[in-house]
């Protein structure tokens, strides 16, 4: 039972992630984080019933499989991943700053530089 809802909770946050990284108003970091969290929880195999995961295995490795889902290089999925690590790592007051100012600078123009 306890399997079970620990499934369920990781299934959870992955729809919310998922539906997030969907919208069109975050910011590159606030992508970045998304995508490395979504790839740490599917590739840490903790608590996965053998069974009712696999539908949402496919072939290959879940690099390869978010990079293209997210039009991005494998690479940048694994730096993805590292930063959301480091991220988490932080402590609690220090995590909240960075994650208010990446939610401050969603929907603002983001400023282009001149080649």
């Amino acid at each position: 039972m306890q399997e079970k809802r620990l499934y369920v909770a990781i299934l959870s946050k992955l729809w919310i992630i998922t539906n997030q990284l969907a919208r069109r108003n975050l910011t590159p970091e606030q992508m970045s984080y998304l995508r490395g969290v979504r790839y740490n929880i599917e590739n840490m195999g903790v608590g996965q019933p053998k069974k009712e995961w696999s539908q949402n295995d496919s072939k290959g490795r879940t690099r390869e499989k978010l990079a293209k889902e997210y039009g991005v290089s494998p690479k940048t999925i694994q730096r993805d991943a590292k930063f959301a690590r480091e991220v988490d790592k932080l402590p609690p007051e220090e995590k909240q700053d960075i994650k208010s100012t990446l939610s401050k600078t969603a929907g603002q123009p983001q400023e282009i530089k001149a080649q």
